[in-house]
């Protein structure tokens, strides 16, 4: 009985030596599987801030770089506004309608001669090319002398001028001229298309000069 009770006692020690020995291996794992949790946790949060601060990079110089362009389109409406608005003492805006204060102010007479020098006169030219003959350039003539009136005395870069197509043939076959009258926009010396289509009063060719000014200065 006491060699029974010995084995028992051995067989028990064993048993237990193992079960230590697995219950250690068993803490080691657990150890070492939450270090790799841990560790893939941080690469996962770093690559999130990473890709977060790349974002908020991008995003802070779209910031500045709209900012400046705002600046940038705020000086440009200053400088176009005042190059516009800017009156001689004493008087206000003066439009369409008191072109009379401005009679002083003629249209030009385009020639091939000073065709150049006029469309180099400045940045905007608004030329009617049309025929003396034809009722509806006699009827559009004075508003055309109005608009150049008004262009001139509101101070609008647009050089106004007109050419009669009897006299100046080949100026006109040169440029295409098809129809009387043809109201054509040149920007830089360039013809800008198409052509003039709108209403042929001076208030409306006037409205259409503006509306290209604040296009060339924005």
């Amino acid at each position: 009985d006491a060699k029974c009770e010995n084995e028992d006692e051995e067989s028990t020690e064993e048993l237990t030596e193992e079960s230590v020995a697995e219950l250690r291996l068993a803490k080691i794992a657990l150890v070492v599987w939450t270090l790799v949790s841990a560790l893939i946790m941080l690469l996962i949060s770093a690559d999130a801030f990473m890709d977060d601060f790349e974002d908020t990079a991008v995003e802070t110089f779209d910031s500045v770089v709209e900012t400046f362009e705002e600046l940038g389109d705020a000086f440009r409406r200053d400088h176009h506004n005042h190059h516009l608005r800017h009156q001689p003492q004493g008087g206000n805006e003066v439009g369409v309608s008191n072109y009379d204060s401005a009679a002083n102010l003629s249209l030009h007479q385009l020639t091939e001669e000073n065709w150049d020098d006029f469309l180099a006169s400045k940045p905007l030219a608004f030329v009617n090319f049309g025929a003396s003959w034809d009722p509806h350039t006699q009827r559009m003539a004075p508003e055309f002398k109005k608009l150049a009136a008004a262009a001139a005395v509101n101070h609008l870069p647009v050089a106004v001028g007109q050419v009669d197509c009897v006299e100046q043939h080949d100026l006109c076959q040169q440029h295409g001229i098809m129809a009387y009258p043809t109201n054509r926009l040149y920007e830089n010396k360039k013809a800008v298309a198409p052509d003039y289509g709108r209403e042929r009063t001076a208030d409306a060719m006037h409205g259409f000069l503006r509306m290209h000014t604040e296009i060339l200065y924005t």
